[in-house]
């Protein structure tokens, strides 16, 4: 579950953009908000990936490890000029098996919700489509997804294993011009869960990856992979804007 962090002027142009172009993937923020699991369900099944992606999706050959998981994180986040940022974070993840986890992210500071984040993704790690909804706004962001996936790694069991996923992305309606993006990780030491929040149970992965887009270096990031639930939840994010770090509070 890729946390993102909320750029008003970039969802603001790329909302400008898709309504002059009719895209089909926006919907009116009220629609959303009343009923937000069953946006999840309709916008972010598995069925809804493109072929092309579906079918590079490493196989798992397990029978899913959770049916609904709800994490709950603090983020603190320092930008380039020394301004600080907080905000709380909560999840809703339901596993669709093989890997494939739906996301309902919640962000709110002050215990005041500013916007909900949609995804489907592979073991939270990979976004494979995802929504920006800005709750004082009239109208959401548009979908995003992947288009194509010439490499796709399974995420490996041991340490000191690298990974790569190479694809390209872009909005659901969008049929050329995508971005080319490569995301690669290794992973390094096996902990106790119950070092980052004591209700975790079993052993934790750390995963450290790079995320490049266009042959450009975007970020560098940090994450867990939960062995109990075959999830991963991100720790650490550093960008040329900011670095945020999150803690986890709350897992059940």
């Amino acid at each position: 579950m890729s946390t993102r962090v909320i750029n008003a002027a970039n969802v603001l142009s790329a909302i400008t953009v898709c309504l002059l172009s009719a895209c089909t993937s926006i919907t009116a923020v009220k629609d959303v908000t009343a009923d937000k699991t069953g946006h999840l369900v309709k916008n972010f099944s598995p069925q809804t990936l493109a072929p092309s992606v579906s079918k590079k999706i490493p196989a798992e050959g397990k029978d899913a490890k959770f049916g609904k998981l709800i994490i709950t994180t603090e983020a603190s986040s320092e930008l380039s000029d020394g301004k600080k940022e907080a905000w709380k974070s909560v999840m809703t993840l339901v596993d669709n098996g093989n890997g494939i986890i739906q996301t309902m992210n919640e962000l709110s500071n002050n215990e005041i919700s500013y916007a909900l984040i949609y995804s489907l993704t592979y073991k939270g790690l990979v976004d494979l489509r995802w929504q920006t909804v800005p709750l004082r706004g009239a109208v959401t962001g548009p979908v995003y997804e992947l288009k194509d996936a010439t490499r796709f790694d399974a995420l490996p069991a041991g340490i000191n294993k690298d990974f790569a996923v190479d694809y390209t992305s872009g909005s659901d309606i969008q049929i050329a011009n995508f971005l080319s993006s490569q995301k690669t990780c290794t992973t390094k030491r096996v902990v106790a869960a119950s070092e980052f929040h004591k209700s975790l149970p079993g052993q934790a992965t750390e995963i450290e990856c790079q995320q490049r887009n266009n042959n450009t270096v975007q970020s560098r990031s940090k994450w867990l992979l939960l062995q109990n639930y075959g999830v991963v939840v991100m720790i650490e994010n550093t960008s040329s804007a900011r670095k945020t770090t999150y803690r986890l509070v709350d897992v059940n």
